[in-house]
């Protein structure tokens, strides 16, 4: 008898993404609970496809900075 495949869980993240960062603890609650039940699969995104701007990392570090507390209060 062999046995049956995991379900799958897809998550899709992206590393540019400041709320994906914010939604970790909860990702980390749900691979806690949820443990080897589950395969989990980790789908890179893009918040910038077909941008050819430099995106510079003081706006990066300003956006940042003005987004975070609104992630951390949800």
């Amino acid at each position: 008898m062999t046995d049956a495949p995991l379900p799958r869980l897809i998550y899709f993240a992206d590393t540019m993404c400041s709320w994906c960062y914010g939604f970790a603890p909860e990702m980390n609650r749900v691979m806690l609970a949820m443990g080897e039940r589950v395969d989990l699969i980790l789908q890179a995104g893009g918040l910038r496809p077909f941008h050819t701007e430099v995106l510079t990392e003081a706006d990066t570090v300003s956006y940042t900075h003005l987004t975070l507390p609104t992630i951390y209060s949800v």
